[in-house]
């Protein structure tokens, strides 16, 4: 297995709406913590949208895990999206359905249903983030920042090589945002996955080497 999470030359997104983006190179090493920061309507989004194969690139090379993306086959996409997580401000959950069915969907999707108890699988992983009291309650009654802690506790069930967040820590207050940073901080280490945050402002102290990146005239390019 390559030691290189992310790597990109070169690369020319374009979003449906014709907007452009460079990324001139990026390289990311498995186990890192990556900060991508940008006012709105700067291209975050499409950059987290390249990097899980949900937007086609024009030109230019991306690798992401041992999966090259120009082009990368269907069944191959398929196989890389069941090894990442992706938490966007519109959550995906299925909103009729309780918690615990949600997160047992994640673990059937990703085939592990079969490596523990399912129930333990569950409620440990809600209880990372504290609401293991939500196991039961429909996702519709749930608030924003509810939905939000449901969305990363389904993510780290599965244990996933890379986790993308894009834009989503704005609905937390301080204290919460810190919570939720010290959970994923813990798991980075534990499990040396590779979390890519984006975001309005750095969200970590300088002492975690985190690598940071802003874009500066639709070009990604790391903060000084």
């Amino acid at each position: 297995m390559s030691s290189v999470s992310l790597f990109a030359a070169n690369l020319l997104l374009e979003s449906p709406r014709s907007h452009q983006l460079q990324v001139p190179a990026l390289e990311v090493p498995v186990g890192s913590w990556v900060e991508i920061i940008a006012n709105n309507a700067e291209g975050k989004t499409m950059i987290m949208n390249a990097f899980t194969g949900y937007l086609a690139f024009k030109q230019g090379q991306l690798k992401v895990l041992d999966f090259g993306m120009n082009p990368i086959s269907a069944e191959d996409l398929s196989t890389l999206r069941r090894k990442l997580a992706y938490i966007r401000p519109s959550p995906d959950l299925v909103t009729d359905k309780t918690v615990r069915v949600n997160l047992s969907l994640a673990l059937s999707a990703a085939n592990r249903v079969m490596d523990a108890d399912m129930e333990h699988l569950i409620l440990q992983s809600l209880s990372m983030f504290g609401i293991e009291d939500l196991n039961k309650v429909i996702i519709s009654q749930l608030s924003s920042s509810e939905r939000l802690l449901v969305q990363l506790a389904r993510a780290l069930i599965v244990k996933p090589k890379i986790i993308f967040i894009d834009n989503c820590f704005s609905i937390l207050d301080a204290t919460k945002r810190r919570f939720v940073m010290d959970v994923l901080s813990s798991i980075r280490s534990k499990e040396r996955c590779t979390i890519v945050l984006s975001g309005f402002e750095p969200t970590v102290p300088e002492e975690e080497n985190a690598l940071k990146y802003q874009i500066v005239r639709r070009s990604l390019i790391p903060m000084e």
